[in-house]
């Protein structure tokens, strides 16, 4: 992106310090965040029909379970987590190999979401809030005729149909791949990219926070009006903990933690009564209407959305 060209900064990974020092970044954003929210990636447990995609090795490793059965979602003697990723992305645990889908890249997409709801869920239930995630799969439009597809994206409203998503609308995004991740590779501008769209179409926002996934590898990326910065990578298998307090605090955190203003309150719009007509509170938007997501504002209610 022409815009933040060259003031794009790439953190290294934190030696030593406290069980949370991911990087000055992180440490930095989600300050605010509260440590006793963030939970063992051990405490995890789902009813086993809650594990949407299988592999060989899952099924012969909870065979003869029910499906109401509580197990846990990650594996900490194998270190993996007991779900079936995409074959673009394989690995080895256990002895077998982690991934058994048809692998296109809506599929892919699908199933990982299904995995980020899996662990949100989790995790809600043992923190009594309410959010959830899911895959984008429309083109959203822009003001500056920039238009981009985002793989996953954090909404206010899971009501809102997919064609009225505009770039006013998202929160935090996300991008998935199978190639490696570097400084010129697509990802990491197409990432550049769709943050800068979120910049010019919401004014409120101090910064934009975007998560990349790739190989198995996730990264936090910051943008503001003065360039970026990136984490440095986080393996979802290897480093459960980093994972887990990443995606919780931004899923769960005050909007302030995800570059909201405070300071700017913005009033979504209501119709305006005819001049002849009496008060009313008929005249606020009724509550069986679909929000128009583009005039919604950022507010401290909970979020209903998907990544």
């Amino acid at each position: 992106m022409q815009e933040l060209e060259g003031s794009i900064i790439h953190e290294s990974c934190s030696n030593g310090g406290p069980k949370f020092a991911l990087s000055f970044l992180i440490d930095v954003i989600f300050a605010t965040c509260r440590q006793e929210s963030i939970l063992n990636v051990d405490e995890l447990t789902v009813p086993l029909k809650a594990i949407h995609v299988w592999n060989n090795h899952l099924q012969e490793k909870f065979a003869g379970y029910p499906e109401s059965s509580e197990v846990s979602l990650y594996d900490s003697q194998m270190e993996g987590w007991n779900w079936a990723f995409d074959p673009g992305d394989v690995e080895e645990v256990g002895g077998s190999t982690v991934g058994q889908s048809n692998g296109t890249p809506l599929r892919q997409e699908m199933e990982f979401t299904h995995f980020l709801n899996t662990v949100s869920t989790a995790v809600k239930h043992k923190l009594h809030t309410s959010k959830t995630k899911s895959e984008s799969n429309c083109i959203m439009p822009s003001t500056y005729r920039y238009d981009h597809k985002p793989d996953l994206v954090l909404l206010e409203n899971e009501l809102v149909p997919c064609n009225e998503i505009l770039w006013k609308s998202p929160k935090v995004l996300a991008k998935l791949t199978r190639e490696s991740f570097t400084p010129t590779a697509r990802i990491a501008r197409t990432l550049d990219t769709k943050a800068y769209l979120i910049m010019i179409e919401q004014p409120w926002r101090r910064f934009v926070l975007a998560l990349s996934f790739s190989k198995f590898e996730l990264r936090l990326h910051y943008y503001n009006c003065s360039g970026g910065s990136i984490s440095p990578p986080f393996h979802l298998q290897h480093d459960p903990q980093e994972f887990l307090f990443i995606l919780t605090c931004v899923v769960f955190s005050p909007h302030s933690c995800i570059g909201f203003d405070d300071t700017i309150n913005i009033l979504p719009k209501v119709p305006v009564p005819s001049p002849l007509s009496t008060p009313s509170s008929t005249f606020l938007a009724p509550t069986n209407r679909v929000p128009d997501v583009s005039s919604s504002p950022p507010s401290t209610q909970e979020i209903y959305g998907t990544i």
